[in-house]
């Protein structure tokens, strides 16, 4: 059955997506979720001042979104794994005042997405295959589509035209709908294997995804119109299992990791001509969050249980934090923030012996 093979065998693929506004240089910060240790953690940019934030209460802390106006960061709890008993949570930034915000009819929330100025939280279930949201308290939750899907996984919001897009890798399609769930329209629906992050470039109208391929071992990236018309396929050789992916939209990149070459590698948007960045030394790079204002790209390694950084042309590779466990969900808080959409996806068996690992991996990559 797809549905277990993808949520369990290879439950993976965590995204986080930092929604930032300016805040002080000294105050330039970096958050992550480690779900081997149940905690979430902050630090400098340069890795000082590790702090613990939120360290009890948690199962599997995955997708975080940073509030930085009203001094909140928000973050999806898969649960115990196979219990069904994930929930939605929110603390002040400094770790303080925990809240429980949606703990009931949840199965395995993964992604989540903010809507600051509608005072809206926006979520992907993979346990109950449903999209939902809820006020910024956690009042009114509401079902927007809950029929039809399958692993829905990365979820972008295009606020100003009132649309949500999704990818389903159970469905194999990228979709979207108005915010309040009406006016379901299936986008692109060949050509797709396993679906999973998912960034918007509204000026430029397109759509980006990345399809990792775990059922195929055929990885990719392509992007869309963001009506689903002229699908481009961007990447489509080396092998890898491409994952986190970050647009620099004034730059006119794209960055990723790639779980299967142990690379962060990046290529222009409209190009296949594809630049390995960072090859050695990496093992299961995964979130990945450009700090663009100080031409530095941060991505986490699980196998490493580290953060790491470099150049944006992937010299001056440094570690930020060593010592996790199994970093996964990152988000920057900057003094000067991109005005770009930044997705982090990273997250979680072939049967037999490369089955088995790249199960292993989706799982991880969640």
């Amino acid at each position: 059955m797809r549905k277990l093979r993808l949520s369990w065998l290879v439950l993976g693929l965590v995204l986080a997506l930092g929604l930032v506004t300016p805040e002080d240089a000294s105050a330039s910060k970096i958050y992550w979720t480690d779900i081997d240790t149940s905690k979430i953690q902050r630090a400098n940019l340069d890795g000082s001042n590790v702090q613990d934030l939120v360290t009890s209460g948690l199962s599997e802390p995955r997708g975080i979104a940073l509030d930085l106006t009203g001094g909140k960061m928000y973050w999806a709890d898969s649960g115990t794994c196979c219990a069904f008993d994930g929930k939605i949570q929110r603390a002040n930034l400094d770790g303080s005042n925990v809240q429980d915000l949606v703990t009931t009819g949840l199965g395995l929330p993964s992604r989540i997405a903010l809507d600051l100025t509608g005072g809206k939280m926006y979520w992907t279930d993979l346990g109950t295959d449903k999209i939902q949201r809820a006020n910024l308290d956690g009042s009114n939750v509401q079902d927007l589509v809950d029929t039809g899907l399958n692993d829905p996984f990365g979820i972008a919001l295009d606020l100003a035209s009132g649309k949500m897009y999704w990818a389903d890798a159970g469905t194999r399609k990228i979709q979207r709908a108005d915010l309040d769930g009406s006016n379901v329209q299936d986008l692109v629906t060949t050509g797709l294997s396993d679906p999973f992050g998912i960034a918007l470039d509204l000026t430029g109208g397109k759509m980006y995804w990345t399809d990792p391929g775990f059922s195929t071992v055929n990885g990719k990236i392509q992007r869309a119109n963001l009506d689903g018309s002229n699908v481009e396929d961007l990447v489509t050789t080396g092998g890898g299992l491409p994952t986190g992916i970050a647009l620099d939209l004034t730059g006119g990149k794209m960055y990723w990791a790639d779980l299967g070459t142990s690379k962060i590698q990046r290529a222009p948007l409209d190009s296949s001509i594809v630049q390995d960045l960072v090859t050695t030394g990496l093992s299961f790079p995964s979130g990945i969050a450009l700090d663009l204002a100080s031409g530095k790209m941060y991505w986490t390694d699980q196998n490493s249980s580290k953060i790491q950084r470099a150049n944006l042309d992937g010299t001056n590779v440094e570690d930020v934090v060593t010592g996790l466990s199994s970093p996964s969900g990152i988000a920057l808080d900057l003094s000067a923030p991109p005005t770009i959409p930044v997705l982090s996806v990273w997250g979680t068996l072939l049967l037999g012996s490369g089955l088995l690992a790249l199960a292993a991996a989706r799982r991880r990559a969640l």
